[in-house]
């Protein structure tokens, strides 16, 4: 079962924007073509079309003048008034077993009345991801302005992405990313990370739920290990301590228990260090009642992350003592 809270991201994070298109609508649609709209029942001339801007994939009805992201089309595509609506029926329809839910949704629409007993699903099958052959200007500033060490990216797997292949069963989607796109390998699955997307396409990817971003990179020599956010806090640990820290598939989604023995077996201190904001904190308590053994880091400073906080304070080693002290103290 998921301890992860239904939103947007979560969502992304478990199955991608096509794979809905294609569950309600019933065919493969090709990127940029016109077709009869699957919010009308009176679309003679085709005028419905989906399409790939900065990294995410939008719908456009030129008759309704309605778009926006799939969310919205769903809830168009179904008559709901909210997008909440719209998240808890792709949350049922896909078995994604997100907390928070309306659990009795139903679609009210005409088109949806149409569409209800369809049953085919269709999921992304892989991501191929094609490197730029070296790290560009904006690829090392990105690192640097973090004083994380561009060696460490051989370690962890991490590439520049050139372009992003989503393969389905009838085709093959090519993405050339027109911003810095980052990718995280773990086995033969990738996360994208672009740093300046939209919250809800900053990452998308094809993680199993299991996966642990840093593990295979744990080096036991210290006593204690730090569950943070994200990979960028993993490297930044790595870098400026030679700390062990990892982190999960998301800030949302849980180490597994069986995974969480293991750890407990090698390290005499697990600490949980999540962002200093709401859904941060959610999360970290989240955490804390399922692992009470853990101890908690509350950071307290404006920015909501240690690598934030690095970035905005000017002395940079008052930064570093700092996080050193929240450690010490939480042994003690």
């Amino acid at each position: 079962m998921s301890f992860d809270m239904l939103d947007e991201d979560a969502i992304y994070e478990r199955v991608d924007p096509y794979s809905i298109y294609f569950k309600y609508i019933g065919k493969d649609l090709e990127l940029g073509r016109a077709y009869s709209s699957p919010l009308r029942d009176d679309d003679d001339t085709p005028s419905f079309s989906i399409y790939f801007y900065k990294n995410e994939m939008f719908f456009k009805d030129h008759a309704l003048n309605e778009s926006g992201t799939v969310f919205k089309f769903v809830k168009l595509f179904f008559g709901y008034n909210t997008i909440h609506d719209a998240l808890s029926r792709i949350n049922i329809d896909f078995e994604l077993e997100l907390i928070g839910g309306n659990p009795n949704i139903t679609g009210t629409g005409i088109k949806a009345q149409l569409k209800n007993s369809f049953k085919v699903k269709t999921q992304m099958e892989e991501i191929r991801i094609h490197s730029k052959p070296s790290f560009s200007k904006e690829f090392r500033n990105f690192y640097a302005k973090y004083d994380i060490k561009i060696g460490l990216m051989k370690d962890y797997f991490i590439t520049e992405v050139n372009n992003v292949q989503y393969v389905y069963k009838t085709k093959t989607i090519v993405v050339y990313p027109k911003e810095l796109t980052i990718a995280y390998r773990i086995y033969c699955r990738y996360k994208i990370y672009t740093p300046g997307g939209h919250k809800i396409n900053k990452f998308l990817n094809n993680f199993l739920s299991n996966y642990i971003e840093g593990y295979l990179q744990l080096k036991y020599v210290n006593d204690f290990l730090i569950i943070t956010k994200a990979m960028k806090e993993v490297l930044f640990f790595r870098s400026h301590f030679d700390w062990d820290a990892i982190a999960g598939k998301s800030e949302t989604t849980m180490i597994r228990k069986h995974m969480m023995l293991k750890l407990v077996q090698k390290y005499k201190y697990i600490f949980i260090w999540l962002d200093n904001d709401v859904p941060g904190q959610k999360a970290q308590k989240a955490y804390l009642d399922e692992y009470p053994f853990l101890i908690p880091i509350f950071y307290n400073v404006e920015r909501k992350d240690p690598t934030d906080e690095y970035v905005y304070r000017e002395d940079k080693l008052a930064v570093l003592n700092e996080i050193k002290q929240l450690i010490e103290n939480g042994k003690s």
